[in-house]
């Protein structure tokens, strides 16, 4: 007996240690190859047209909602769901590398329509990933270890982007900003195979095999679920209220520009802030999380208000060369983000059952994907008609309230 309990033990161990392999190389890889970051920059290298910019973030959350639809029947009936992971990430680098193609190679009006389309499966392919991975997680980690291994997945990849970044600034000095740009993506690509090698060495345990159902009914199934079960139902208006935190980051960098337009440094400034506060974010959160994911999100709440409250005290300053009051902005958004998404993770893994929790998952992401979606529209459209600032007062209100509302779920099961 005490034989098995130490193989039981070692193969813990073993898992997290490769859970912490490749949360940290999936969140380098995500971030340097940003859809609200460096895609931008890689769609002016192709120069297609303006007028369909705009459809860069949607047709990631579309790809994310339409992935997570079609692949929660195949997971229920599949006994082992880590090769989904693995696959999800393996073609992520292949997407990458064609959109490289696309911009070294094809003529605009076709590197454009590739663009979208690598785009749309980008969020498929995060989709597929954030619903399987989580799901594995919870599978093959013990309880007691999830809040503190979220945690750490999350500085680990902050560390790695910043010291990464740090590197490409440094060191490496192409001739033409452009190929930075490029050779960002490339190394993304690279990093997304490793992290694809890490998570196919895990131990999964094998789930129960659940009935394939058509996908009429997985969704009667989840509006079931958000009537019925008091902890989901509250949950989900949470993440709701939260996706003012979840959605912010544009709106912010638009203000920003707005405000710092030319100054000197100021990009490279604020990549540095949101790597260091990825970076930091296990440190901050990490013993709430163990304690109650609930305080993690109401203190996120406070925190991103406080950003926004910054944001907004820094367009009534002076204007400086280098924006060093943004950057604490933009650090302080990153760091809320982040316990948004840890604490998420921690809560879902505790409190869902291991024969519904690919259902809860999918539901939340689909729900929260669709509401995005117009809710990012509705603040567009704000911010067109009147000014950015109105946006980010918005933003504020809901977070605050989001914070006060966190308080009132259901509390998890102590690991």
């Amino acid at each position: 007996m005490s034989t098995q309990r130490a193989r039981t033990a070692s193969g813990g161990r073993f898992n997290t240690r490769l859970f912490l392999v490749y949360g940290g190389l999936a969140e380098v890889a995500t971030r340097l190859a940003s859809p609200q970051v460096v895609m931008p920059w890689i769609y002016t290298l192709i120069g297609g047209p303006l007028f369909l910019f705009g459809l860069l973030v949607p047709s990631v959350r579309l790809g994310s909602i339409a992935s997570q639809l079609a692949v929660l029947p195949i997971l229920e009936a599949a006994q082992v769901h880590k090769w989904m992971t693995v696959t999800a990430s393996l073609v992520m680098a292949v997407l990458l590398a064609a959109v490289c193609v696309a911009v070294l190679e094809l003529p605009t009006a076709i590197a454009t329509v590739l663009f979208f389309f690598c785009t749309f499966c980008f969020g498929g392919c995060n989709g597929i990933i954030q619903l399987t991975s989580q799901d594995v997680m919870a599978k093959a980690v013990a309880h007691g270890r999830i809040a503190g291994l979220v945690a750490l997945q999350a500085s680990l990849g902050g560390a790695l982007a910043l010291v990464m970044s740090a590197g490409l600034i440094l060191v490496i000095h192409p001739p033409v900003s452009g190929d930075r740009h490029l050779l960002l993506i490339v190394i993304a690509a690279a990093i997304w195979i490793f992290a694809a090698v890490a998570f196919s060495l895990i131990r999964e345990p094998a789930s129960d095999v659940v009935p394939r159902q058509s996908l009429w009914r997985q969704v009667r199934e989840g509006a079931r679920l958000y009537t019925s079960v008091r902890w989901f139902r509250r949950y989900m208006a949470a993440r709701m209220l939260f996706l003012s935190v979840g959605l912010a980051t544009p709106f912010y960098s638009i203000h920003a520009a707005s405000i710092y337009h030319g100054a000197a440094h100021s990009l490279t400034l604020f990549v540095f802030a949101v790597g260091l506060a990825n970076m930091l974010s296990g440190l901050v959160w990490r013993r709430l999380l163990s304690h109650d994911p609930r305080l993690v999100l109401a203190g996120v709440g406070v925190v991103a208000a406080a950003a926004g409250c910054l944001a907004i005290s820094a367009g009534g300053q002076p204007r400086q060369d280098i924006p060093f009051l943004y950057a604490i902005v933009l650090f302080l958004l990153a760091l809320s983000e982040q316990g948004l998404t840890q604490a998420s993770k921690t809560y879902v893994a505790l409190i869902a059952s291991s024969r519904e929790r690919p259902l809860y998952l999918a539901v939340n992401s689909v729900l929260l994907g669709v509401l995005a979606v117009g809710v990012s529209g509705v603040l567009g459209v704000i911010a067109h008609m009147t000014h950015i600032v109105w946006a980010l007062y918005i933003l504020v209100g809901v977070t605050l309230c989001a914070s006060v509302n966190a308080v009132f779920m259901v509390p998890a099961p102590r690991p």
